[in-house]
């Protein structure tokens, strides 16, 4: 069973980022069984539930700032993952201040994350660089297939090749997300270097594959349980899956 990582601390806490490096990450994550998916969710849920107004007005803040980005013209998707950063980040600071503190202080959450922004921007600029090469070789593929069809070979053929782009996308994007999930937090808690964040990130996450399939399956049920009255279960669904990257990063970055 993980670690609660809203229990009350058992020392004195002055400073948070000062708790967070007095814990040693360990050199090889933890491999968790699959029903941890759903630990992590509910610590997600208990942290949020503690202080639920600062985790709904951050998470409609990412929203709202989520929304003006997909508006601007092609560079709109692009600071959607450079934003993405930083919101991951966000969160590891806040939660963590609400684990070793008790509370929430966004404005010195905010204070504390520029002590990180250069390399959190360098991760930002790093996941748009894959994305956009992600992006190019779909296209590629895409164009490929697309000329093959013109050719005749038949509706068969469409479907068939719009079958694999959709496959070719997912199996590009599934692991530079898993490189992204945990790479924002351990900069901003620890001072990983991006490079080795996204690294260690894509780690983690590889030796928890089978809890994250179920992750992702929970997810989806409880996203369509969200949407259906009239989409505002997101606003206690969003804060907790935003919570639930901490949960689980506490989980499998340290010892039980």
């Amino acid at each position: 069973m993980a670690e609660n990582p809203y229990q009350a601390p058992a020392a004195s806490v002055t400073d948070y980022q000062q708790a967070a490096f007095a814990e040693d990450l360990l050199a090889e994550p933890n491999r968790e069984a699959a029903g941890e998916a759903v630990t992590w969710l509910r610590e997600a849920w208990e942290g949020f539930k503690a202080q639920p107004l600062p985790w709904v007005l951050f998470f409609v803040a990412f929203m709202v700032l989520f929304l003006v980005l997909l508006a601007l013209p092609i560079v709109g998707g692009l600071l959607q993952m450079v934003l993405l950063v930083f919101v991951f980040a966000m969160v590891a600071v806040m939660a963590e201040q609400q684990r070793t503190q008790s509370r929430i202080d966004a404005a010195a959450a905010l204070s504390e994350l520029g002590r990180q922004g250069g390399p959190l921007f360098i991760a930002g600029l790093i996941a748009v660089g894959a994305t956009l090469a992600i992006g190019m070789l779909v296209g590629v593929a895409a164009a490929v297939l697309i000329g093959a069809a013109g050719l005749g070979v038949g509706s068969e053929f469409a479907i068939g090749a719009g079958a694999l782009v959709f496959l070719l996308v997912l199996a590009l994007m599934v692991p530079l997300y898993m490189a992204i999930w945990f790479a924002p937090t351990l900069i901003a808690l620890h001072g990983v270097a991006p490079v080795e964040a996204f690294k260690r990130s894509f780690a983690a996450c590889l030796h928890n594959i089978v809890p994250f399939l179920l992750y992702g399956v929970l997810v989806f049920v409880l996203a369509i349980l969200a949407t259906l009255p009239a989409g505002l279960g997101w606003f206690l669904l969003g804060p907790v899956l935003l919570l639930a990257q901490y949960t689980s990063y506490r989980a499998i970055f340290f010892a039980r």
